[in-house]
């Protein structure tokens, strides 16, 4: 296809050139009746130039992007590092939004995809102090930046939303952006909601100081591995030092670092005093920092000094891949709604096919090829191309499959005792037939949503258990229920109407012979 377009240009631009050589050789003829030879032909040289160049400058550019479509793909290039990894997701995510239609989702999937954007260009480290409520993380946030900010208090939750404070610590080239978050494992609905903020926050943190004033909880330790499965570089912090001797500091840094055996680096655990008080005899505004934070600070720089590019594009890799990942799923989601309304058109097309004859065989053969229909139009939706014979493949196997299980019959006896109540016996075998194909033309076209859905793979259990799968699923008693309340609505109903017709027009027939008997 490339080839093809580069030789229309060609051709495109032979014609052109041999229109122009005609049109420059007339002028040069015009020209040479007003002024000399020499001048006429210079001058119609010049037009020639300029023309050529000018047609050059419009056509490059459609030249360039035509070679840039039929070239490689730019989210199949093989990124050299973290931040071109991210890059290209940021490519295959546009791509993705692209595709989906819903516009409150696409705004907020196109808002975050922004945001990651921005964050490949921003200057911050993002720190993120995070723990249980009154565990000091407040404190520590004053003791870092050397200043009063926030609330400190000792009733849990005093902090109540996430505050961010920027500093800057001597020896690295980025400042800092520290994030104060609410406490986590407090009670009620409120406490829930803070959790879920803070959580958040320390998903997209570079760098996670955990802050405790005690042994590790169940809950902290829970925290801990959640953090580590993200990837997360984590420092844990005991806070309120002052509060314990010397021998009990040693004793529970001791049960931390124990706890923490395959999680935490004994050196990531640190003990500090982030407490601080008033200088006496100056007003109360001033502050002096009584507190042993300069292990943390230094390990902090070593830190962000050795890593801290690579926690960066790392951080952002893994935001970039939650985003794909969240957009593939609405995208999946829109594709499973087109395609089950696609199987809910066959379903009762196929009834109307089965309706429409008489003739033994022919409804199961015309089901048969809406079923292959049915299979390229749902393929499509997962922009998948079928041709009729691979369709029809995938239809009789699948076809195989529900009378080799047995679920032809089966979904027959289900349904046949279900009608009972609403069809009279006149009615009752074409109604069980006619309903018997739409429901088993559901199954079907679940099953085959399912494979296109797995990349066009039934899975470790074969055609077989998705198969079952679906029968399992569509004879449950509320989607049964449902579907034969569409079904007496589409088949039944009409089916009466048709049948009293029938009935009608025979009695007046039977009238009439009778009259001109007599």
């Amino acid at each position: 296809m490339k080839h093809m377009h580069i030789w229309l240009l060609l051709s495109v631009s032979f014609v052109l050139l041999i229109t122009f050589i005609q049109v420059i050789n007339n002028l040069i003829w015009n020209l040479q009746e007003l002024m000399p030879g020499w001048l006429a032909t210079l001058i119609s040289l010049l037009g020639f130039i300029c023309s050529f160049l000018l047609i050059f400058k419009l056509s490059w550019p459609w030249f360039i992007n035509l070679n840039d479509r039929h070239g490689k793909d730019k989210t199949s290039i093989i990124p050299q590092n973290h931040v071109e990894a991210a890059r290209v997701n940021l490519l295959h995510i546009d791509q993705i939004l692209k595709q989906i239609r819903n516009k409150v989702q696409i705004k907020s999937l196109y808002e975050e995809r922004n945001r990651i954007e921005n964050e490949l260009e921003r200057g911050d480290f993002l720190i993120v102090l995070f723990g249980a409520g009154s565990s000091g993380k407040t404190s520590l946030v004053r003791a870092l930046l050397e200043k009063k900010v926030g609330r400190v208090e000792a009733s849990m939750g005093s902090t109540v939303d996430c505050l961010n404070y920027r500093m800057h610590i001597q020896g690295l080239k980025r400042k800092l952006t520290l994030i104060d978050t609410p406490g986590i494992f407090e009670a009620g609905q409120q406490g829930q909601l803070r959790e879920i903020k803070a959580r958040w926050q320390a998903s997209r943190a570079d760098l996670v100081l955990l802050i405790v004033d005690s042994d590790l909880r169940l809950e902290e330790m829970e925290a801990i591995r959640s953090l580590k499965a993200l990837r997360k570089r984590l420092l844990i912090v005991l806070n309120k030092s002052d509060l314990l001797t010397e021998q009990e500091e040693n004793f529970l840094l001791a049960r931390i670092r124990h706890r923490c055996i395959g999680l935490i680096k004994p050196v990531n655990i640190i003990a500090v005093i982030s407490a601080i008080q008033p200088i006496h005899g100056i007003e109360p505004q001033s502050f002096q920092q009584l507190a042993q934070i300069k292990v943390l600070t230094n390990r902090m720089i070593s830190i962000l000094h050795n890593e801290g590019e690579e926690l960066i594009a790392d951080n952002i890799l893994l935001q970039c891949q939650y985003l794909v990942e969240a957009s593939k799923w609405l995208l999946d989601q829109q594709r499973q709604e087109d395609a089950q309304k696609i199987v809910e058109h066959y379903m009762w097309l196929g009834t109307g096919l089965s309706a429409a004859t008489s003739i033994p065989g022919i409804d199961i053969l015309g089901t048969a090829v809406v079923s292959a229909q049915m299979v390229i139009e749902i393929a499509r939706i997962y922009e998948v191309t079928l041709d009729g014979q691979s369709a029809q493949s995938l239809a009789f196997s699948l076809s195989r499959t529900l009378i080799s299980l047995g679920i032809i019959k089966s979904g027959i006896s289900i349904i046949k005792p279900a009608l009972a109540v609403n069809v009279s016996m006149l009615m009752m075998s074409k109604a069980v037939q006619l309903i018997s194909i739409a429901w088993l033309t559901r199954v079907a076209g679940l099953s085959f949503i399912i494979y296109f859905q797995q990349k066009q793979n039934w899975g470790e259990g074969g055609i077989q258990d998705v198969t079952k799968y679906c029968y399992q699923m569509n004879k449950k008693e509320l989607l049964l229920k449902h579907f034969l309340e569409v079904a007496l609505n589409r088949v039944v109903d009409p089916l009466n109407r048709s049948t009293n017709l029938q009935l009608t027009s025979r009695s007046k027939h039977w009238r009439s012979n009778s009259r001109k008997k007599t």
